[in-house]
């Protein structure tokens, strides 16, 4: 049973089965699979910039609001400081973005 209640609230889908529900779970569902997730900002799209999305999921006591958009992690300037941090892992952690026009 699916019980609507307040603004947008959803209780008791799928009989509260738990292990579907973690908070990381469903932040990572929205991020990777839903239109919150959209990589529109990056190409500049900032018509829905203020839209937010706050979930609250098993396994944390209070709610996380999300901005409208895939998050990216930073550029990485320097590949020396990189493998000093990280040492033979430090390519999980280069980011690097290549624009064209």
């Amino acid at each position: 049973m699916v019980q609507k209640t307040g603004a947008g609230q959803i209780e008791d889908y799928n009989h509260s089965i738990r292990d579907k529900f973690t908070h990381a779970q469903i932040k990572d569902y929205v991020i990777w699979f839903t239109k919150f997730g959209s990589v529109e900002r990056e190409f500049g799209i900032e018509t829905n910039k203020q839209v937010t999305l706050t979930i609250k999921g098993i396994g944390i006591s209070d709610r996380e609001t999300l901005l409208l958009g895939h998050p990216f992690p930073k550029v990485s300037k320097s590949l020396d400081k990189l493998l000093d941090e990280h040492k033979g892992e430090a390519a999980d952690f280069f980011v690097k973005k290549w624009a064209t026009k």
